[in-house]
């Protein structure tokens, strides 16, 4: 799908800036149950695309204001981790996402997923 495309391509940009890449979509289908659990709307997809509108999110907030955010490598957990000030405004951004559970997405909570513009507020 996404071959010819960069890195972070947008797949799918909802109307309030948050989105899926190519690569993180190509990522998904290919686990052994990932095109089955994206064709039937498996809540395990749509707990994938939450976690990639969050990463994305904290992704684009350390570029655009590195001064807020950012990304490094944590040796001790051996993964992509991010760092930004406590009672910050990203983290009044996650507090705001969190609280409408965004991070552990359930079926009653998979179209309450906030805005762009919502999140954007607390970096203004």
């Amino acid at each position: 799908m996404s071959n010819r495309l960069p890195f972070r391509h947008p797949l799918f940009v909802d109307n309030f800036g948050l989105y899926i890449t190519t690569q993180q979509m190509d990522h998904y289908l290919m686990r052994p149950e990932g095109k089955d659990n994206f064709h039937s709307g498996n809540i395990d997809f749509f707990r994938y695309l939450n976690y990639c509108r969050i990463y994305n999110y904290l992704y684009d907030v350390s570029d655009k204001h590195p001064e807020l955010a950012q990304m490094y490598w944590d040796q001790e957990l051996e993964s992509l981790a991010f760092m930004y000030k406590k009672r910050g405004k990203v983290d009044s951004a996650l507090k705001k996402l969190q609280s409408r559970n965004a991070f552990f997405a359930d079926e009653a909570s998979i179209t309450d997923f906030p805005s762009g513009r919502d999140i954007d507020e607390d970096l203004s």
